[in-house]
């Protein structure tokens, strides 16, 4: 089933080689690998219909991987990051070339399957996946998980089972702060301003806490689909 996710990440997009040598990896970066393992990878096979847009908030920086194109990338995450590395460093390069249009960004493909732009707001790289999304149905996950661990965190929504009979689902997965009282007003504020930037109908649900555990909730309908043939 096509999907595609809007993935925010509130770190700079910065990485090296030598970094990547020596597993000097962050956190914050682990947790992109573990993003894009939870978007594209099958136990032994990719999801080839599926498309990430992984945007860095104080980088300005907006990277796109798209399944059907998609070559280079493993499950390991020197693979992961060494295709981010590519992009990062071409959009860095870029940055001394001719200036542009700001509403319209410089595409650059680092690698098959992978693109980049930089120098671009929050709003005009929503409003970007808005416009490649236009006729498809978003959701958007609040930040805060329930306060329990109660399994049934995992159940599918009622609300996304008639995902099932739609195109493509655009899934928006906003940067959670790492206060959770600020966290919960910048949700808020971020889902109330959302549904003006998405042309599509919008659909707000609770989630889980990692970007990870929420794709889970969309490989669920995906898999439990294939297995009722539905």
């Amino acid at each position: 089933m096509p999907f595609s996710f809007f993935i925010e990440h509130d770190m700079l997009a910065e990485i090296t080689k030598k970094d990547i040598d020596v597993c000097a990896i962050t956190p914050e970066w682990a947790g992109v690998c573990d993003d894009i393992r939870s978007v594209f990878f099958l136990s032994r096979s990719m999801r080839k219909e599926r498309d990430a847009w992984f945007y860095f908030t104080r980088s300005r920086v907006l990277v796109t991987f798209n399944g059907s194109t998609l070559r280079y990338l493993g499950p390991d995450e020197r693979s992961t990051l060494m295709l981010f590395e590519k992009a990062l460093a071409t959009v860095a390069g870029a940055r001394h070339s001719p200036q542009h249009e700001p509403d319209e960004p410089r595409w650059i493909e680092s690698t098959p399957g992978v693109r980049s732009a930089g120098e671009l707001s929050r709003d005009i790289a929503l409003g970007l996946f808005s416009k490649a999304h236009e006729k498809c149905t978003c959701y958007l996950p609040e930040f805060q998980a329930p306060m329990s661990a109660d399994p049934s965190v995992l159940a599918l929504p009622r609300t996304l089972h008639g995902f099932l009979s739609t195109g493509t689902v655009g899934i928006v997965l906003f940067s959670p702060s790492g206060n959770a009282a600020e966290a919960d007003a910048t949700g808020n504020a971020t889902t109330a301003r959302s549904p003006s930037l998405i042309k599509a109908p919008v659909i707000v649900k609770t989630s889980l806490v990692t970007h990870a555990s929420k794709i889970m909730i969309f490989n669920l309908i995906e898999d439990n689909a294939r297995v009722d043939g539905t």
